[in-house]
C-alpha cells in the first residue's frame, strides 16, 4: 500500500488575508535553471505588460538577463526566507512555469499561504495543485492568463482568498499530521 503526503506550510506562516488585489508585480522564485521555465515567465510578462520580479540565482541567470533586457523585469538575486516572504507579500500572482516533473513545490504552497494566486504548468504534481494548469512549453497561454488576472483585481482578491483557504485546509500543518497518523494507523 502506498500513501502520498504533500508538503505542508507551518500554521504560523499563513496570512490572515490576501493582498493580491493590491499586488505590484508577478513573481517567480527558485534556482535559475532552464528546467524551471523562467524564460517562459519573462516572455509572458513582457507580452502581458506585467512587471516581473525574479527572485533566485543560478547558472541560467545571464541568459535570462539578456532575454529580459528592455523589459520591466527586476532580478533580486537569492533572498533569505524573510526577504522572500516580503517580496511574495507584495506580488499579485506567482508564476511556476516549470518544465520538469515538480512533485509539490514550496513555491506554490508558500504563495498559497501568503494569499497569492498561482499560475503553474501542467507538469508533475503542479497540475494537482492549481485549478487550470498551463502548458509548460508555450508562453502564449501564459501571457493570456497573466494579462487576464492582472487586469481583474476582484478576481485576484478572490483567487488569493481561495489560495489561503487551500493553504489552511489542504496544506496546513495539522492536516499533514492527521494524514501522517492515518497512514501509520
Amino acid at each position: 500500500r502506498t500513501t502520498t503526503l504533500s508538503n505542508f506550510v507551518p500554521s504560523g506562516s499563513v496570512a490572515s488575508d490576501s493582498c493580491a488585489h493590491q499586488g505590484a508585480y508577478a513573481l517567480i522564485t527558485g534556482r535559475l535553471v532552464e528546467e524551471k521555465g523562467f524564460d517562459t515567465a519573462i516572455v509572458a510578462s513582457r507580452r502581458a505588460g506585467v512587471p516581473l520580479v525574479v527572485a533566485g540565482a543560478g547558472p541560467d541567470e545571464q541568459r535570462l538577463r539578456r532575454l529580459a533586457a528592455d523589459s520591466d523585469v527586476r532580478f533580486t538575486g537569492w533572498l533569505d526566507s524573510r526577504a522572500l516572504a516580503n517580496v511574495r507579500r507584495e506580488a499579485a500572482v506567482v508564476l511556476v512555469p516549470s518544465r520538469w516533473e515538480e512533485p509539490c513545490p514550496y513555491a506554490v504552497l508558500d504563495a498559497y499561504a501568503a494569499g497569492v494566486p498561482v499560475l503553474a504548468s501542467d507538469r508533475g504534481g503542479l497540475g494537482e495543485l492549481v485549478d487550470c494548469p498551463l502548458p509548460a512549453d508555450d508562453p502564449h497561454p501564459w501571457s493570456a492568463a497573466l494579462a487576464e488576472l492582472w487586469e481583474d483585481r476582484g478576481e485576484r482578491r478572490a483567487q488569493g482568498e481561495r489560495a489561503l483557504a487551500r493553504a489552511r485546509d489542504q496544506f496546513g500543518e495539522d492536516r499533514y499530521y492527521e494524514r501522517l497518523l492515518t497512514a501509520y494507523n
